[in-house]
């Protein structure tokens, strides 16, 4: 009976849920679908519309070109100078070349007489060639009016023409993937032109030749660039234009993206529709490797043949990432709609089962509450027993903490006492250091200047000894200065007894003059001598006396060096005790911070035994309030039918 009412339960449950989640789940799936194709819709007709502009675009410009060539032709035909040349058999080769320099964009101007052959051209003296631009120049000569037309102009005709022009129009034919054509690996030789043809009318009305005014297209990329520059930037257009299926023109780029596909080939697909004189419209491979939606236009020379084709085309890159981007929004609509109808049914499921469980739960629950009820009444009352003992022990243990903590305060100030003693002896050792350190500095300072002095003292006496030597050197040369005047005098007595007595006479007193400064100096030489003896005995006292001060300043000095270490030792000993002292007492200050934090916990612990007292009257009542719920429950449950 009761697995009978949960199952029916169940299965009107997830019917409800399974109606209420099908509707949005549909609708969307339905939405997402359908603007999708309205994108994609878009999309199309976006791409239509940007490649019927970038054609029409093209040809405009094409048939621009022509006007202007015409237009062109039209005016050099009627210029006087030109006119009177062809009529007087002169040359129009100066008219020709001043105009094309005004036009650069004429690539060829060349004018050819009745019979079809030139008579100048502007840049080349070369003439005599026959030119007849597939038709051209008849359809001119016939019917006497101006006329344009895109033409093929052959090798032949361009003979004539300067070097630089024809090797614009050589080009290699390049192999290309989705052709066949036969010409691969050759080079171009032919130029396709946009043609102006106008003629050159005598004075009574007769045809006496045509000017033809010419834009080369081989290697001229102004109209393609100008498509391509004027295309929506979020489609780009590529365009070209080919002679007879090959690129002379083009923004197609070459496989690898670095240049222009120039010289490479339309696929076989849409010459096969050009050759019959139709257009090309679809998908296309371009360039051999790029996929593009295209459109083709045949071009056809004055005969009607088909000779060149347009064309525009967008890469399929452009909105690939857009049509992807639609199949991903798709998908994912599949992907929501499945979970917006599968999920309220596995969720409905889940609930369903869940509240079958929980009301069997409710029931257990209900037995296992008596249970506890009884054991937390058993509880309560062993805690109630306990309480008093824990009560006796909180008051003892707070009495200790609370002496523990007084002795504690009181040791702490004593070994704060302690740390300042010790710092005072520290700072007098470090005193007493600097002053033996200052001491032994004066004390070396002395054992210096000593040592200088007695170099000092050297000096003296070697410099002594040099005056004695040169004071006795020169009393010796006083000496023989003495003894020479002597002999002098002697012999000058007696010598010229012809000279006049007067003149001997000053001489020998002169001699005698010199003998009393010679003997003059002879004293005080050896008074120097004496002199310098008793200095040289006085000094060398004084070096035995520096001598033994030295010795006696060195003796200081290794004493006072080592004082000082003595003393530098014991700084450092005092420095090491109190270190560890500060220490021991940083120590004794954390035990005593830990016995102030013992005794705060120890009256925490009073106030929790007095919370504990209020927890367990509260406990009591706790204990009454989940036996009388656990009766409620009971009633209940029992209205559930499980």
């Amino acid at each position: 009976m009761q697995l009978r009412w949960t199952r029916a339960f169940r299965s009107r449950i997830l019917a409800l849920v399974a109606a209420s989640s099908l509707v949005p789940a549909l609708l969307l799936l339905g939405g997402s679908l359908y603007l999708n194709s309205r994108v994609q819709q878009q999309m199309r007709r976006e791409v239509d519309e940007a490649l019927n502009l970038a054609i029409n675009l093209e040809q405009t410009l094409i048939d621009g070109s022509l006007n202007r060539m015409r237009d062109r032709a039209v005016a050099l035909a009627a210029h006087p100078e030109v006119v009177s040349a062809l009529a007087s058999g002169g040359d129009p080769a100066p008219v020709l070349d001043a105009f094309q320099r005004a036009l650069p964009e004429a690539d060829l101007i060349t004018v050819v007489g009745p019979d079809s052959r030139v008579v100048a051209r502007a840049g080349s003296p070369q003439r005599g060639e026959a030119v007849r631009y597939g038709g051209l120049v008849e359809r001119v000569l016939s019917s006497k009016a101006a006329a344009d037309s895109a033409v093929v102009i052959t090798p032949e005709e361009l003979e004539g023409e300067p070097a630089a022009l024809r090797d614009k129009v050589r080009m290699p034919i390049i192999e290309t993937a989705g052709s066949q054509d036969p010409r691969t690996g050759q080079v171009l030789m032919h130029a396709l032109a946009l043609t102006g043809a106008a003629p050159v009318l005598s004075p009574d009305g007769a045809v006496i030749g045509v000017v033809l005014v010419s834009d080369i297209l081989n290697n001229d990329h102004t109209i393609v660039d100008e498509v391509r520059h004027r295309s929506p930037q979020a489609l780009p257009v590529d365009a070209s234009i080919a002679l007879d299926g090959v690129r002379v023109t083009t923004t197609v780029p070459a496989p690898g993206g670095s240049q222009r596909a120039v010289g490479t080939l339309y696929s076989d697909v849409v010459m096969e529709r050009l050759r019959a004189g139709q257009e090309y419209r679809g998908r296309a491979l371009v360039g051999g490797w790029l996929w593009q939606r295209t459109i083709y236009l045949p071009l056809r020379d004055p005969s009607g043949e088909v000779i060149a084709a347009p064309f525009v085309g967008i890469s399929e890159a452009a909105f690939a990432e857009l049509a992807r981007s639609t199949s991903l929004s798709t998908a994912v609509a599949v992907v929501l709609a499945l979970a917006a109808l599968v999920g309220p049914l596995l969720v409905a499921r889940r609930v369903t089962d869940r509240m079958a469980q929980s009301l069997a739960h409710l029931a257990d629950l209900s037995g296992a509450l008596r249970a506890a009820g009884g054991e937390l009444a058993q509880e309560q009352a062993q805690i109630a027993a306990a309480f008093s003992g824990a009560v006796a022990s909180a008051e003892d243990a707070l009495r200790a903490a609370e002496q523990l903590g007084e002795s504690a305060g009181q040791a702490g100030a004593r070994m704060r006492d302690l740390e300042v003693a010790l710092t005072r002896i520290n700072a007098g050792s470090e005193e007493q250091t600097r002053t033996l350190r200052h001491a032994g500095r004066i004390v070396a300072l002395v054992t210096q200047a000593v040592q200088e002095s007695r170099g000092s003292f050297d000096a003296v006496l070697e410099s002594l000894r040099a005056a004695i030597a040169a004071a006795q050197q020169g009393r010796h040369g006083a000496l023989r200065a003495a003894s020479s005047l002597e002999l002098l005098r002697l012999d000058a007595e007696p010598a010229d007894a012809g000279e006049g007595p007067g003149r001997l006479e000053r001489l020998i007193s002169d001699l005698e003059q010199a003998q009393h400064a010679v003997a003059d100096c002879d004293a005080a030489l050896a008074d120097i001598a004496r002199r310098t003896g008793e200095i040289t005995e006085r000094i060398w006292a004084l070096v035995a006396v520096t001598n033994e001060s030295g010795a006696r300043a060195g003796a200081v000095s290794q004493q006072m060096a080592d004082l000082t270490q003595v003393a530098e030792e014991t700084a450092a000993r005092l420095r090491s005790t109190t270190e560890a002292t500060r220490h021991a007492i940083a120590v004794f200050e954390a035990l005593a911070e830990s016995i102030g934090s013992g005794v705060a916990l120890v009256r925490r612990t009073g106030a929790q035994v007095a919370a504990v007292a209020d927890a367990q009257q509260r406990l009591r009542a706790l204990a009454e309030r989940i036996q009388k719920l656990t009766d409620e429950l009971d009633e209940n449950t029992s209205h559930f039918p499980l």
